[in-house]
């Protein structure tokens, strides 16, 4: 790729400041209390400046999730081309996404956001094929380090491994919930947590428990 022009070098930043924009007040207020006006004026930008770059609410939205997308599956194929065994790549992807989460605390909590409310995305909106394809590959990448699991004998070969990976992503996710409103949920409870070690621990629960038997 050659050298960008001043243009387009301003493109990419008014485009990068809408995104910040946009995370901040998504984060803030979420996606349905959301209006573009909003978002414009944290950008500093007039509304139509806004349309130039983005046609919609939910293309905006996708907008930002892709860009936290594309960071974690760059780091999950990082962990899944190591030389480990099927198990400890699963058990390292996972730990991979705690990570990611925490360190990315606000965008993890944008990106799951659909899971909480009613609202859906416009499937017809630019870039939903690849954010989609972005959430498959994550998924994919998961099933693959089990496959090869039960190829080298390090998981059970009578694991329904498309099932198991959408049951390990939603109880990270739900551990990783408790993890990020830590504060409110210790004046439920009222008694101390290691959160961190509660959300590893849990996903070393669920490895340990599809390993093979040695004498298998």
């Amino acid at each position: 790729m050659g050298k960008l022009s001043r243009r387009e070098r301003e493109r990419v930043e008014r485009r990068t400041d809408i995104l910040d924009a946009a995370e901040r007040i998504f984060t803030d207020k979420g996606f349905a209390s959301t209006t573009m006006d909003e978002v414009a004026t944290a950008a500093e930008f007039g509304k139509g400046t806004l349309y130039l770059y983005f046609k919609n609410k939910d293309e905006l939205y996708v907008a930002t999730c892709l860009r936290t997308l594309e960071r974690l599956v760059e780091r999950y194929e990082a962990v899944a081309g190591t030389d480990d065994n099927g198990a400890e790549t699963l058990r390292a992807l996972g730990h991979a996404y705690v990570d990611f989460a925490r360190d990315n605390r606000e965008q993890f909590r944008l990106g799951m956001s659909w899971l909480l409310s009613d609202f859906a995305i416009d499937p017809e909106t630019d870039n939903y094929d690849t954010y989609r394809s972005l959430i498959q590959r994550l998924f994919g990448i998961s099933v693959a380090a089990m496959e090869r699991g039960k190829r080298d004998g390090s998981i059970r070969d009578d694991l329904d491994t498309q099932r198991f990976a959408l049951q390990t992503w939603g109880g990270t996710l739900g551990m990783l919930l408790l993890s990020i409103n830590r504060e409110e949920v210790m004046r439920r409870l009222q008694r101390d947590v290691d959160f961190d070690d509660l959300v590893l621990s849990f996903i070393d629960l669920m490895v340990d428990g599809i390993k093979r038997e040695p004498n298998r």
